[in-house]
Parts: structure tokens; sequence; C-alpha cells
């Protein structure tokens, strides 16, 4: 936000208004900051917990036909 329309805001809305747009202005910038950074995040825990679940099913796989192996 410009300091100049900060200005302007005193002028035509009052001390107080302006303080409450900026502060909610403030905020709104905040959680879209954080949003993506959540977003992000989760993106990647995603990919890794796919990544283990596979790794997880290949091994319980090569584990299983390893015991039909021996058994026969």
């Amino acid at each position: 936000m410009d300091p100049i329309e900060l200005i302007k805001m005193f002028d035509t809305a009052g001390s107080v208004a302006a303080f409450i747009i900026f502060f909610v202005w403030r905020d709104y910038k905040r959680e879209l900051v954080m949003t993506e950074r959540l977003r992000t995040y989760e993106d990647f825990l995603r990919f890794e917990l796919v990544k283990m679940v596979k790794t997880t099913t290949d091994a319980l796989s090569e584990s299983s036909a390893a015991i039909k192996g021996i058994r026969t």
C-alpha cells in the first residue's frame, strides 16, 4: 500500500477506519502467503507418501515372492 494512499484514507475515512483497512489488508496478504506455503508443503508430503507406499509395496511383493520360492 502506497503511503500517499494511506494519507488520503486518513483524510476521507478517519484514522480508525484507515487502521482497520490497513490491518485487514495486511492480514489478507499474510493469509495468501501462508496458503501457498501450506499448499507447497502438502504437495511435498503427498509426493513423498506416494513414493513411500510404492517402495513398501514393491518390497512386500519381493518378500512374498521370496517366501513362496523358499516353500517350494
